[in-house]
Parts: structure tokens; C-alpha cells; sequence
């Protein structure tokens, strides 16, 4: 284990607090803060991307359901995990009858009206998209109100840059017991701790592992690309400063054997001085006594292209946040089509998973907590994104097939494609023809076709004969 002084931990007031408690704190990633500071408030390509990334998520329709069948329930999982819900006209319609199998119908609202009295379910959700793509880290903090039973009453969504994850003392890694003592929240000379049984902590995969904790934490996805956020950065600001000074530098001196003396270059540098401040076109011209040259020493910023240095870093930051450049207004090679691919793309590569990992983690520690929401989940429905909508064309003619060959029943297709089954019974009969004929009947009456007596062929040469 590490002392404060060990880790570089630099909060004075932290380090008094561990040093009376004895506490221990894991040391991973100290730049958590950087990535929101000169990341996301002051990088446009960080911003732009994390900005659409949690706006995604707050597009999607979510809602909680009971379960009714679990094997069903199971079986949903694996075609949207298998598929990452990007799905054929097919497991469309196997989907539909599943949930209709797996839930009930009845859609209920979620636990709390608000999750707290600041934020909404929306603004929550959000929260938690910018924090994992920001720091790879989300911790919810459950306010319980201890009377009358162990519900939350309200849900928060701390600052995971500013939360540090305290050990036990006597912590082992790979021990039967969890090795975390509680989280605390810091923020200059003020702290709150957190006990682990109130915080639902939601982190991405982390290969540094370490006893001191290290793999405790998330990995963020800023990290990787850390070094071309700097490099973006730095090419603006050179830019501007290139902007400001209104060319390349340089030097003015005298031609061929002629040497400005001190006395001139000083003279010809005020003039040049009052010439760049001055408001009217004569105060603009100068002249001076001696052929003069100019010597430029700094490339100019058509020559240093420094636009093909951001959009490379833009580029590669967009890769580490598993976004799509196209997606960040770049004209070129962005079409109507080429658009919609790739809002399908990033849907199905980064919010899709981000957000499974949320569902798994609310169906588990937060939904059961409420006793009349037990055997309830929590469902985002990614199918009713218009980028994800499956060709309708393509659903009906497969349907189609499939109703023609007796495979499904008129109901069954009404309930593929979203509407509501009639419950008649002839709508219920699996038939083969436009004309509704029972199955059973179509086969009766071709196996009757085939045993029809037909008469002899008879040579027509040989009956002429005769």
C-alpha cells in the first residue's frame, strides 16, 4: 500500500485527513481533471464529440417493464448482444414476439419521479455518457431515507474526476472481500465520504492492475489520445498568434554593402509601429532613405498547413472516443447516405454498449431496491432511432414469404411489424394463399390434385391407324 506523499497526491487538506484516519487511497490516472479542463472546456473536437455522444443518448426512448418469462428474456439479450442491435428483417420479427413473451404490457415509469431535485432522468443519463467517455469512471449515489425500509430516495451522479476510491486497511486485491472502504469526494479543503453499499460505480474495462487499486478504476478513453488533444490545442494557439501578427517574422535590413545603423532600424521600427496603428490610408505610407530588404526567418501558415495537423488529431481523438468524423461537419466525402452510415455505426460501436453497461448495472443494484419494481428492468429501445429503423420493404416481403409458406399466421404479422393482432381466429390459422385457406386444406387438396386418374396418352398416329 502507498501513503499520499507516495502517489503525488497534492490536496494538503486530503493529505492531513489520511494521515489522522490512516487511511488508504488508490493512485491511478491523476490527470482526470485535465481531460475535463483542456478536453472537453477547451478541445472543439473533445467537446463536439462528448456533446453528441450524450445528446444520442438522451434521444433514446427508455422504460421499465416486469418480466414475465426470464428463458424469453435471456434470448432477447443474446440476438441484441450478438447483433449489437443492428438487426436483420428476421431477428426484427423473432424480437417482437419474444418481448411479446418476455414482458408484460404494461409500461410502468421509473422508481423516482425525479432523481433528484435538480436533474432529471434525461440530465442523469447524459451526465453518465459525458463522465465515461471523459474519465471511463460513473458513480451514483444513492440518498436513502432510513425510515421504514432501505429505498433511495434520490439518485445523484457524482463528479468522477474528483472521486477517489479509499481502501481497507487490511485490502487484498484478490481476496474474498471487497477491498473498498468507501469513496470520497474532494474538492478543495472540503470532502464527503460515501459508503459502498450507497454508490453504484460503473467503470470500463482496465488492464493496469496493481495493488494499490489501480484496476479499480475505469480506464478513460481520453487518456490515448491525451497527447493529440495537446497537439490540437497547441495548433490553435499558434495559429492565432500567427493570425495576431498578421504574417511571417522576419528581418528589414539594409541592401548589398549598406547596413542600417542602429540609430535607423530603431527610427524604422517605430514608423512600422505607427504605421500598423494607424486608422487612415496616408498614415499607412512611409518612407525611408536607404534600398531596404526583407529576410523572412518563420514559415507562413499556408506553408506549416497547420489545419492538416488538426484534422489528423481530430481524427484520431474521434477513433479514441469511438465516434465518426463524419459526424463533426466534415464536408468532405460526407453524403446523405455516408451520414446515415455512420449514425448508424457509432450507435451500434459506442452508445449501444455504453449503455448496456448501465442497464446491467441499474437491473441489478438500483431497480430491486424498490420492493414493487422487483422483477423489473430497465430497457433503452435502440430500434426506434430512424438510423436504426430496418428497411420496411425488406420486412414485409420476408414476412410475406414466410405468411405465404404457412409459417406465420396473419396475426403473427400484424404483431412483426407493430400492429395490434385482431385475436379472430381465422386471423390465427397459419395459411398459405392471399385467400386464407387453411393450411391443412391447401394440403388435403393438393395431395387430391396428385391422386387425380388421368386418362392414357394415347399416340395420336396410332389412333388414326385404327
Amino acid at each position: 500500500m502507498v501513503s499520499p506523499s507516495d502517489t503525488g497526491y497534492t490536496n494538503e487538506f486530503a493529505r492531513a485527513f489520511y494521515s489522522l484516519t490512516g487511511g488508504l487511497f488508490t493512485s491511478y490516472d491523476t490527470s482526470g481533471s485535465s481531460y475535463v479542463e483542456h478536453g472537453f472546456l477547451k478541445n472543439t473536437a473533445v467537446f463536439s464529440i462528448v456533446q453528441q455522444r450524450y445528446l444520442k443518448v438522451r434521444s433514446i426512448p427508455y422504460v421499465v417493464k416486469r418480466v414475465e418469462d426470464e428463458v424469453s428474456r435471456n434470448t432477447i439479450d443474446k440476438i441484441m448482444k450478438g447483433s449489437r442491435g443492428d438487426l436483420s428483417p428476421a431477428q426484427l420479427a423473432r424480437l417482437n414476439f419474444l418481448q411479446k413473451a418476455a414482458y408484460s404490457e404494461e409500461i410502468l415509469k421509473m422508481p423516482l419521479k425525479r432523481p433528484n431535485p435538480l436533474q432529471s432522468w434525461g440530465d442523469i443519463f447524459m451526465m453518465y455518457e459525458m463522465f465515461m467517455s471523459l474519465n471511463g469512471n460513473a458513480y451514483f449515489y444513492m440518498l436513502r431515507s432510513g425510515i421504514g425500509g432501505n429505498e433511495p430516495v434520490h439518485l445523484y451522479i457524482l463528479p468522477s474526476h474528483m472521486v477517489t476510491i479509499i481502501l481497507r486497511e487490511d485490502a487484498k486485491m484478490l481476496g474474498t472481500e471487497n477491498p473498498i472502504d468507501h469513496y470520497m469526494l474532494t474538492e478543495g479543503d472540503q470532502y464527503a465520504e460515501f459508503s459502498v453499499d450507497d454508490v453504484i460505480h460503473i467503470k470500463t474495462p482496465n488492464p493496469v492492475y496493481g495493488e494499490n487499486g489501480e484496476h479499480l478504476y475505469g480506464q478513460s478513453p481520453v487518456m490515448a489520445a491525451l497527447r493529440n488533444i495537446q497537439s490540437f490545442n497547441e495548433a490553435v494557439d499558434n495559429n492565432t498568434k500567427t493570425m495576431k501578427n498578421s504574417g511571417a517574422f522576419g528581418l528589414i535590413h539594409g541592401k548589398g554593402n549598406r547596413a542600417l545603423t542602429k540609430a535607423q532600424a530603431d527610427s524604422l521600427k517605430d514608423r512600422l509601429q505607427e504605421m500598423d496603428s494607424a486608422t487612415d490610408r496616408l498614415g499607412q505610407i512611409a518612407g525611408v532613405s536607404a534600398e531596404v530588404g526583407f529576410t523572412r526567418i518563420a514559415m507562413t501558415t499556408e506553408e506549416l498547413k497547420p489545419f492538416d495537423f488538426l484534422n489528423f488529431d481530430e481524427k484520431q481523438i474521434a477513433n479514441a472516443l469511438g465516434w465518426d468524423t463524419r459526424l463533426l461537419n466534415q464536408d468532405s466525402g460526407a453524403t446523405f447516405d455516408n451520414l446515415k452510415i455512420a449514425e448508424k455505426r457509432v450507435v451500434v460501436n459506442t452508445t449501444k454498449p455504453s449503455l448496456d453497461m448501465l442497464t446491467d448495472a441499474f437491473n441489478e443494484e438500483f431497480i430491486p431496491l424498490f420492493k414493487s419494481y422487483r422483477g423489473s428492468v430497465l430497457l433503452f429501445d435502440y430500434t426506434e432511432l430512424p438510423e436504426m429503423q430496418v428497411n420496411m420493404k425488406d420486412l414485409v416481403e420476408w414476412l410475406s414469404m414466410s405468411l405465404d409458406r404457412g409459417v406465420l399466421s396473419r396475426d403473427e404479422f400484424r404483431q412483426a411489424i407493430g400492429y395490434p393482432i385482431t385475436g379472430e381466429d381465422i386471423m390465427e390459422m397459419h395459411t398459405v394463399s392471399q385467400y386464407l385457406e387453411p393450411l391443412e386444406e391447401a394440403v388435403t387438396a393438393s395431395f387430391a390434385i396428385d391422386n387425380v386418374p388421368r386418362d392414357p396418352v394415347v399416340d395420336p398416329d396410332q389412333s388414326l391407324m385404327q
